[in-house]
């Protein structure tokens, strides 16, 4: 539509989709999980969010007593990417010395914009083989923290390279 104004008015126009979008994702996740259409609701949430027409949601805990990733999720069934079929590993294991030190000390996000860019850089992670299993062409990994303690990741991955990047990983 078109809006005709006479005199003076002064406006601010702001655009909420992304505050929208993270309200929507808190209540969901404070609801009691067992909703059978979270995962496509969150799914939707960070299309929204990110302007994409495909997003891979996933979840890795993280038991920091242990030092251990671990593939646990709440409520239902929300697959880990980062794991793949393991239930269990050593963070450091996982993870190669500059991402453990973003996601584990610093407790910030991790993100890679094109896989196979990054698998030249580090051919040896062990990221390399569940993401190419799964056909992830960039990823976020972003940590879930609540009382100051470092719950998980949340894990957006996009079959299409250069998606995610360290520049929209901030949203």
């Amino acid at each position: 539509g078109s809006w005709l104004m006479k005199g003076f008015a002064v406006m601010n126009l702001i655009d909420v989709t992304i505050e929208n979008a993270v309200s929507l994702l808190k209540s969901d996740l404070l609801g009691n999980g067992e909703d059978p259409d979270l995962h496509l609701r969150m799914s939707a949430v960070f299309k929204s969010i990110f302007k994409l027409p495909e997003v891979g949601i996933g979840f890795t805990s993280y038991d920091e007593l242990n030092g251990q990733f671990r593939n646990i999720s709440f409520g239902q069934q929300i697959k880990s990417f980062f794991l793949s079929d393991r239930n269990n590993e050593k963070a450091t294991r996982r993870l190669f010395e500059h991402a453990y030190d973003l996601m584990i000390a610093h407790e910030t996000y991790f993100a890679v914009a094109d896989v196979q860019d990054f698998w030249l850089d580090h051919p040896n992670t062990p990221l390399r083989y569940n993401f190419e299993k799964l056909g992830v062409k960039s990823f976020v990994l972003a940590p879930i923290i609540k009382n100051n303690v470092l719950l998980g990741y949340l894990e957006l991955t996009s079959p299409r390279a250069n998606d995610f990047n360290t520049v929209n990983a901030n949203k």
